[in-house]
C-alpha cells in the first residue's frame, strides 16, 4: 500500500464537479462501465432509508442542488493505492447561504477498469440524518427525479460514455530512415522487431495498453501517471542496448477510448511533446510533471515551447530518474 497523489488530485476533481460545476458528464466519466445504465454511480448516506445502492451521475448532481451547498473547503484529504484498488478519506467543510456550515466525512473506493481509475463507492456521512443536517429531505428514488433533469444531459453522458483520464505515451525512433539505409532493411527490420518486443513487456510490466505501434514508434496508455513514468524510464534503458536513440513524451488528460484507439486534444498534444524531445529524452506536459511531484521521480528543467497546432506556449519539464533508479544525464 502506498499514497497516492494521483487519487487524491481524482478526489479533488470529483468534488469540483459535483459541488463546484455540478456536471453529472465529468461524474460519468469517472465512474465504471456497468451493462445496466441503472448501476452506473453507488452513493450511501448517513441514514438507511437515504442509501442509494444503484444511481446515476445526473442523480448525484441532482442531489446536490437540493442540499444548496455554496462553498467546501478539504479539512484532510487522504488517497491509498494497491495494485489495482484504491481507497480516499476526506472531511469536508461545507458553506450554505441560509445555514451553518457542516464538517462531513466522506470515503470512497476506486478500481483500474481498463488502464483507467474508476470510483465505484462513495460513502457521504454527517451521523446525523439529512433532514436534520441540511434541513431538507433528499430525494430517495430515480423517478421522484426524472422529470427535472435536463434530457440533453443524459445525451451528452451517452456521447461521451467512454472518456476517462489517461496518461498516454509516445515513443519514435531518431534517425530511422537514415539508418536503415546504412545497414539495410533486413537487419533494420529485426532491429525494430527486437525494440518494439521490449517495449511491449514494458508496457504489459507497467499495467499499461500499447494503442498502436507507428512504424518505428508506438503509442501507449496507462490508468496511473507513475506507471507511465516507470515505463517510460525502462524503454529509455533498453535504448542503451540499440544502436539508436528513442524520444519519448507524456501528457495526463481526458481522452476518448473507441475501438481501441484513443482520440482526441491529449493524444495529440502528447504526440506534440514527443517531437519536441530531443533523442533520448523524456519529456513530460506539465500536467504529467505535476502529477508526478512528490512520487519519487527526479525531474529535470522546464523549457517552453510551441507545439504544432496546438495554440499559445506550452512548458514541458524533463523526465531523468526515478524511484530505484540513478539520475541520467
Amino acid at each position: 500500500m502506498k499514497e497516492s497523489p494521483e487519487l487524491q488530485a481524482l478526489v479533488r476533481r470529483i468534488f469540483k464537479a459535483m459541488f463546484v460545476d455540478q456536471d453529472a458528464v465529468t461524474l460519468d466519466n469517472l465512474t465504471p462501465r456497468p451493462a445496466n445504465p441503472a448501476d452506473q454511480f453507488r452513493v450511501i448516506l448517513a441514514a438507511e432509508d437515504e442509501w442509494s445502492t444503484g444511481t446515476t451521475s445526473e442523480y448525484v448532481v441532482q442531489r446536490v442542488k437540493e442540499i444548496g451547498v455554496t462553498a467546501f473547503e478539504f479539512d484532510m484529504i487522504e488517497a491509498y493505492e494497491h495494485g489495482d484498488v484504491g481507497w480516499f478519506a476526506v472531511n469536508v467543510l461545507s458553506q450554505f447561504d441560509n445555514r451553518d456550515p457542516t464538517i462531513g466525512r466522506t470515503t470512497g473506493i476506486f478500481i483500474m477498469e481498463d488502464g483507467l481509475w474508476r470510483l465505484v463507492q462513495w460513502h457521504a456521512s454527517l451521523g446525523v440524518p439529512n433532514t436534520e443536517a441540511w434541513g431538507v429531505e433528499i430525494s430517495k428514488d430515480l423517478e421522484d427525479l426524472v422529470e427535472s433533469l435536463d434530457e440533453s444531459a443524459g445525451a451528452a453522458i451517452a456521447a461521451s460514455s467512454n472518456t476517462g483520464t489517461v496518461t498516454l505515451m509516445f515513443s519514435d525512433v531518431e534517425g530511422s530512415t537514415h539508418m536503415a539505409e546504412s545497414i539495410g532493411d533486413a537487419e533494420w527490420a529485426s532491429l525494430i522487431s527486437d525494440h518494439m518486443a521490449g517495449l511491449r513487456t514494458s508496457v504489459e510490466n507497467h499495467r499499461g495498453t500499447l494503442v498502436k505501434t507507428l512504424g518505428d514508434g508506438a503509442m501507449a496508455a496507462f490508468g496511473a501517471v507513475t506507471d507511465a513514468l516507470g515505463c517510460a524510464l525502462e524503454l529509455q534503458d533498453q535504448a542503451t542496448e540499440l544502436p539508436f536513440s528513442i524520444r519519448i513524451g507524456l501528457h495526463t488528460g481526458d481522452a476518448i477510448h473507441a475501438d481501441g484507439d484513443y482520440i482526441g486534444i491529449t493524444v495529440n498534444k502528447a504526440a506534440r511533446i514527443t517531437s519536441a524531445a530531443e533523442p533520448g529524452e523524456v519529456m513530460l506536459s506539465s500536467v504529467t510533471a505535476e502529477m508526478a511531484t512528490g512520487q519519487g521521480f527526479d525531474l529535470g528543467s522546464d523549457r517552453t515551447v510551441e507545439l504544432k497546432g496546438l495554440a499559445g506556449s506550452h512548458r514541458l519539464t524533463q523526465l531523468v530518474g526515478g524511484p530505484d533508479r540513478n539520475t541520467r544525464p
